[in-house]
């Protein structure tokens, strides 16, 4: 065998030698992946405002759509690289950004109970099924268990009289789980180079392959070039 410093080479006169490479963590893969979290938190947020917009479209007190966990259910089954626990942080960080932007201390109580059962529901769906149809169970057990954790929280703060209304929230909850659901399956089936790199923006270049022409005994790597 030949060594070229790195590690050894089979020597193989008049033959294409394929070597791999390892270089570590990617630094700037990882820094595209932070970003692009950082991205999907200021989307849960940007929809987030923009639902608090929207006039109540069902008269039951404390309904929501739930447009701000779009970004995040679809953090969790989008696959690749990313892992649950970054799909708690982008939760985590809209959380704590709405409740700076709103400045309102019983929303952040609200969102924290919420945000947690739904996190939980969404994460034991995940780990029994991770496929992409898996977002529908996923997104209905995130939204009833959502209103279940702001029923608990409006309990201590008013009445145990509040559980009165969560039959009705449950029954909500479904159908507008189903349809955040929809909107992330639709995503992530459709064919699409975007999401395809968005997978792996942490795996992308970590292993280069370099093309050896070994001829007349001599080595020489020329990296590939794109």
């Amino acid at each position: 065998p030949v060594s070229d410093g790195i590690q050894p080479i089979v020597c193989m006169p008049h033959k294409l030698v394929i070597r791999v490479e390892e270089d570590g963590e990617n630094t700037a893969m990882t820094v595209k992946k932070t970003v692009f979290s950082a991205l999907l938190a200021v989307m849960s947020l940007t929809l987030y405002i923009v639902e608090g917009m929207i006039p109540p479209v069902v008269a039951i007190p404390g309904f929501r759509i739930g447009l701000a966990y779009f970004p995040v259910l679809f953090s969790l089954y989008l696959g690749g690289r990313w892992k649950a626990y970054d799909t708690a942080l982008i939760l985590i960080a809209r959380i704590l950004l709405s409740a700076l932007v709103s400045g309102n201390i019983t929303a952040l109580l609200f969102s924290l109970c919420g945000g947690t059962l739904s996190f939980a529901a969404m994460a034991v769906t995940h780990l029994f099924i991770k496929e992409a149809w898996g977002v529908f169970p996923a997104g209905i057990f995130s939204a009833v268990m959502h209103n279940v954790g702001q029923i608990f929280a409006a309990s201590f703060i008013y009445s145990l009289s509040v559980f009165a209304y969560l039959p009705f929230l449950a029954v909500a909850a479904v159908v507008t789980g189903t349809f955040i659901a929809a909107a992330v399956w639709f995503i992530l089936k459709k064919p699409n180079r975007i999401i395809t790199k968005i997978k792996n923006l942490d795996k992308e270049n970590r292993l280069s392959i370099n093309l050896l022409i070994i001829k007349n005994g001599v080595a020489g790597a020329k990296p590939p070039t794109g």
